[in-house]
């Protein structure tokens, strides 16, 4: 009897401080798998850049000084606390090598425990962008038009469950009548009644455009669960188990309202808010979105997934 209680004690302090000692991270190093990682001493820095084609540029960072540029935004930058899980963003990894030691970083986010979590700033993904272009990660014309959201190229074990997408056959339009097709749905592997019951139950939703200087644009707001048949998608799993393609059940056609070109250049989300009511604090929150970036030129206002020079 008595051991037993001592067994049951155990469980509940081990439970306690597990609830209630949980590891937070606020530098590179607070994270199990780069806690002993330096930030002097790397030799090479292999990157994965998502160039936002379908398809990953690979490239790789030899040049001492911006290495060292590198290593000091990742050990001088903060992190700020994710959910669980995280849909969507931008898939760039890198790997920073330190003599026989290798050590595997997500550009915007990592994962400590149950959670992700983001570097506080775009340093770092601004840095790499920056090296990305002059590797030629963006010399890839659009000459048959725009899309992204199809192909994510993301594995089984990162890709997220709501996804997002746009279409267009053409690049430029004029300033009143922006208008692509925009598709958004969910993937459901194990069935709808299941995702309901046990992951995501969101009665309704609002669409959004968004810009990158704070503003805010309503488009409607659907009265239908998220998690329906209607709004689901399939996906398309290569050799590797990478999603190489996303079929949506939904798409709709959305003029872009004029007022969000208000300045010569920038970058347009659209997004997806609701409730999850599965969720342990329900917040109404961008459930799934994506973004393009747009110029304007003489009255024309031209898209694409890329950043303008």
């Amino acid at each position: 009897m008595k051991k037993a209680l001592s067994l049951v004690l155990t469980l509940i302090t081990l439970l306690v401080c597990f609830v209630g000692c949980a590891k937070e991270v606020n530098t590179i190093t607070d994270f199990s798998k780069f806690a002993d990682m330096t930030k002097d001493g790397t030799d090479k820095i292999e990157v994965t850049f998502d160039n936002y084609s379908g398809y990953p540029f690979y490239f790789a960072i030899g040049d001492q000084e911006d290495i060292d540029e590198i290593m000091d935004i990742i050990f001088s930058s903060s992190f700020t606390k994710m959910e669980k899980e995280v849909n969507g963003g931008d898939h760039t990894s890198m790997k920073i090598i330190q003599g026989e030691k290798e050590y595997n970083l997500h550009a915007f986010m990592n994962k400590e425990g149950q959670y992700y979590y983001s570097f506080s700033t775009t340093d770092l993904q601004i840095k790499i962008q920056e090296l990305a272009r002059e590797a030629g990660a963006f010399e890839i014309e659009e000459e048959n038009g725009l899309e992204d959201g199809f192909k994510p190229s993301n594995s089984a074990a990162e890709a997220p469950t709501l996804y997002c997408a746009y279409k267009s056959d053409k690049t430029e339009f004029p300033i009143d009548d922006v208008t692509l097709d925009f598709y958004y749905g969910g993937y459901y592997y194990q069935g709808v009644e299941y995702e309901l019951e046990n992951t995501h139950d969101i009665p309704s939703f609002e669409l959004y455009f968004q810009d990158d200087y704070g503003g805010k644009f309503f488009i409607k707001r659907v009265e239908e669960n998220f998690i329906s048949e209607k709004y689901s998608c399939d996906v398309v799993y290569d050799e590797n188990w990478y999603v190489t393609e996303v079929k949506f059940n939904h798409s709709e056609t959305i003029t872009i309202p004029q007022e969000i070109f208000t300045e010569e250049s920038g970058i347009i989300y659209f997004s997806v808010f609701g409730t999850n009511q599965r969720e342990p604090e329900p917040q109404n929150k961008v459930i799934t979105g994506i973004g393009f970036y747009y110029k304007v030129v003489d009255g024309k206002v031209q898209l694409s997934k890329q950043p303008f020079n």
